[in-house]
């Protein structure tokens, strides 16, 4: 396999995935501590679930071209809300209704915060002396998903659970055993389903593995894929080992049986339990169920891309569905270069 096969992959997925992230919010509200008032915070969710809240964060270089520190922005639909400077190591993950969670490491301890539109609703959700690379919120906003990796060697620890609400800190997936076959663990990528599953996809040079870990323990493994989009009903949805996109992309079921869902795919998404993906042989957007149902959302025009996101959708899903010039949301907003979609009900019928 020529080098590059999926580092190029996964570097254009990070660019779009991780970076930015859009959508609008479906009803789902952070569990809080027993006797702490939701006011004035009530308005801000109430407000979230009726707009689209965004985010992006960009990186800020110094003189040298070095990474200095990660600029973060908030704001709901054509409004940026918000902006705040985090450290170069540092990541952001949703939207969840009108929160974002990110994560910062100052070099002493790792600390995870639920940011809102409103600066008084903010969430501090813990701190760690491990770093945590990176996190997710559950679809029922009662906890975090994240992953820990020694402050001294770097080396991986696992993926753990956290109740918002306090509890012990839970081990939900053992580290990545190591394999020549995949090197060093360049990413590794978390998705928290409704159900309670956790996958966690983990990337080398070349290719990448997922592993499923459910809440009664178990937990199986997808070998020699590229990154992972999500999950499709019970099945992985990952990109193939390629030189990037377009790309295809396979459905691996719980028997380890491949279907092939596209041969050429750009930007993928799992939206409303479906997946969503720009076709770019007929270059037209797509959309493919759970029960494997194609349905066809039309051209895409030359100028526009659909908007990636780095987390599984929460709990009821959102249903909106972005396009922009390059896959990102404006830094001060949607305008007119931002095509909005919504996709049809579940149990809407309709002509492929």
């Amino acid at each position: 396999m020529d080098p590059g096969v999926v580092v190029r992959l996964v570097s254009t997925i990070a660019a779009v995935a991780a970076i930015t992230s859009f959508g609008s919010g479906s009803p789902v509200t952070v569990a809080r501590p027993s006797g702490v008032t939701a006011s004035p915070c009530a308005a801000d969710v109430t407000d979230g679930a009726a707009s689209s809240t965004w985010f992006r964060l960009d990186p800020s270089l110094d003189a040298a071209g070095a990474l200095a520190g990660q600029h973060l922005s908030i704001g709901t639909d054509r409004t940026r809300l918000r902006s705040l400077d985090l450290p170069p190591e540092s990541f952001a993950a949703g939207p969840y209704q009108s929160a974002v969670l990110a994560g910062d490491d100052d070099g002493h301890r790792s600390r995870l915060r639920l940011i809102r539109r409103d600066p008084r609703c903010d969430d501090d959700v813990a701190v760690s002396g491990d770093v945590v690379r990176s996190a997710v919120l559950t679809p029922d906003g009662a906890a975090v998903v994240e992953h820990h990796v020694d402050r001294a060697t770097r080396a991986d620890l696992g993926i753990f659970r956290r109740r918002i609400a306090g509890g012990e800190l839970v081990r939900v997936a053992d580290p990545v055993a190591w394999d020549d076959a995949y090197g060093a663990t360049w990413t590794t990528d978390l998705v928290a389903t409704a159900d309670g599953r956790v996958v966690v996809g983990s990337c080398g040079q070349f290719m990448c593995r997922a592993r499923v870990a459910s809440r009664d323990g178990a937990t199986r493994s997808v070998d020699r894929i590229g990154p992972v989009i999500g999950l499709l009903g019970d099945d992985v949805v990952a990109y193939k080992t390629c030189r990037g996109l377009p790309c295809g992309i396979d459905a691996v079921a719980t028997d380890g049986t491949r279907r092939a869902i596209s041969v050429a795919a750009g930007r993928a998404r799992i939206a409303d339990g479906r997946l969503v993906f720009e076709d770019a042989i007929r270059t037209r957007l797509v959309v493919v169920d759970a029960s494997k149902r194609t349905v066809d959302l039309g051209p895409l025009r030359a100028d526009r891309h659909l908007v990636a996101t780095s987390t599984a959708v929460a709990a009821g899903g959102a249903r909106d569905v972005f396009l922009s010039p390059d896959g990102r949301i404006p830094a001060d907003g949607i305008d007119g270069s931002v095509d909005r979609l919504v996709l049809p009900a579940v149990e809407q019928e309709i002509s492929r």
